[in-house]
């Protein structure tokens, strides 16, 4: 009887302490697993096209935005060789947050056939048709104009405003002391008289595009690359 009770005794520890082992074992945070899987390592994709890009970003799991310039770009698939990645925040190597995005910044693909077929000289103004609009009146009081000019050389009102917005710092003189930025993939100049917003001298936009939107100031000279 005694051996009996040893025994059924025995069973009962050695049941008690695999069911301990077991909620032990079960209770083990896992929250290091859940933690790497939720962070992505930054590829390396400077100098690639969005195209090569996203074939990368799709198979990691990265979310991603372009921005041009410090402005928020929309990249559609007919353009993807239009623009060549020039760094993105969080840079290669290292970690994007859980639920972060890729801040992808571009500039306009030199390398693409589309702009290596463009004539190498800088745009003119010589519309298709005949100018209409501010198009035809501003030029024929301002012979010279419009013309490419580098926002780095303008007053300093008009260059703060255009900070973080222009491609190789480059804007359309519309007018004496009168600008807008300038798009690479708009090369006629003429067309810049239709552009909603420009900026610079108040005198002259009153006088010669009263219509336009920007913002203006008084006194803005015409800058040192401008016809004299």
């Amino acid at each position: 009887m005694k051996n009996a009770l040893a025994v059924i005794g025995l069973s009962s520890f050695l049941l008690t302490g695999c069911s301990a082992v077991s909620a032990a074992t079960s209770s083990a945070p896992a929250s290091s697993v859940s933690a790497s899987a939720s962070t992505r390592s930054v590829p390396g994709i400077v100098g690639d096209t969005p195209g090569q890009a996203e074939n990368i970003l799709n198979l990691s799991g990265i979310d991603y935005d372009y921005f041009q310039g410090g402005v928020s770009l929309t990249v559609g698939s007919g353009h993807y060789d239009s623009f060549v990645i020039t760094s993105t925040e969080p840079a290669a190597g290292e970690t994007l947050p859980a639920g972060g995005r890729l801040k992808i910044n571009v500039s306009p693909n030199r390398n693409d056939p589309a702009l290596a077929a463009a004539p190498s000289s800088s745009p003119t103004a010589t519309p298709k048709s005949a100018p209409t609009g501010y198009a035809a009146t501003v030029p024929a009081k301002f012979p010279g104009y419009p013309l490419i000019v580098h926002a780095a050389t303008l007053d300093y009102r008009v260059k703060f405003a255009f900070e973080g917005k222009l491609v190789d710092d480059q804007v359309v003189a519309l007018a004496p002391g009168l600008y807008t930025p300038y798009n690479p993939h708009v090369p006629d100049l003429a067309s810049y008289y239709a552009h909603s917003g420009v900026y610079g001298d108040s005198a002259i936009k009153d006088a010669y595009m009263p219509d336009a939107g920007g913002a203006t100031w008084d006194g803005v000279l015409p800058g040192p690359e401008e016809p004299k």
